[in-house]
């Protein structure tokens, strides 16, 4: 990854509400999160590993963001699927975040579940839990 910094600075309405995660739970471990890459203005991609299970392969999770050109729903979506994402992390989003040095290293706990990708089964995060 480039070493230049990540701002992200967005305002979150204080309506905006989850829904309680799925309760057909395949297996939650820790993950914590090692790399990113920043794709484009709409989406970065977390590369996040395993701490409890050292010989597993990492897996690439896709953030994606709010976009000027995304429709009112589709921005609510993506911004209630970030606030929950920043929440799992325990990253603190009231303020501009540095996402290199607020997401590496951070640990949050997931819902796995697998999916097949070229013909490998993969680890694949299903729903992030909120810390209590």
């Amino acid at each position: 990854m480039s070493e230049e910094n990540i701002l992200l600075d967005y305002e979150f309405p204080k309506d905006l509400e989850f829904e309680p995660a799925p309760s057909d739970v395949e297996t939650t471990v820790k993950i914590r999160a090692v790399d990113l890459k920043h794709k484009d203005e709409g989406r970065m991609s977390v590369i996040l590993e395993l701490p409890e299970y050292p010989n597993a392969d990492d897996i690439f999770h896709t953030v994606w963001l709010p976009r000027e050109d995304n429709d009112p729903k589709q921005n609510k979506r993506t911004m209630i699927a970030l606030r929950r994402f920043y929440q799992a992390f325990s990253i603190d989003y009231s303020q501009p975040i540095d996402v290199k040095q607020d997401l590496v290293g951070a640990e949050a706990w997931a819902i796995l579940t697998t999916e097949e990708w070229e013909g490998v089964t993969r680890n694949k995060i299903k729903a992030f839990t909120l810390p209590k």
